[in-house]
């Protein structure tokens, strides 16, 4: 449910009001991913340097690997080739 944003990242949209009760401010910025709803806050300076940000995830989306440390982009990249390579195989 969450593959696609674990290996490409997200694919956010732009909020036009402030969710979870936060008033806002004027640099205040709300985006949430359209494939797996994790919101992303963050309060830009005015030149442009992003000042804070959090991030509110689904639940189910954290999760940790055998090692008990987080998989990264490229860890999730290459089990997703090599379940591609295994269906290729199956079907010849």
């Amino acid at each position: 449910m969450y593959e696609a944003c674990r290996r490409m990242g997200h694919a956010w949209d732009q909020l036009d009001t402030a969710p979870l009760g936060h008033e806002g401010l004027q640099r205040d910025v709300y985006l949430r991913c359209i494939r797996c709803a994790t919101l992303r806050a963050f309060d830009l300076s005015p030149t442009g340097e992003v000042m804070w940000a959090r991030y509110v995830y689904p639940d189910g989306y954290q999760w940790k690997g055998r090692t008990g440390e987080a998989p990264t982009k490229a860890d999730h990249r290459i089990a997703w080739l090599r379940d591609i390579i295994a269906s290729r195989k199956q079907r010849s």
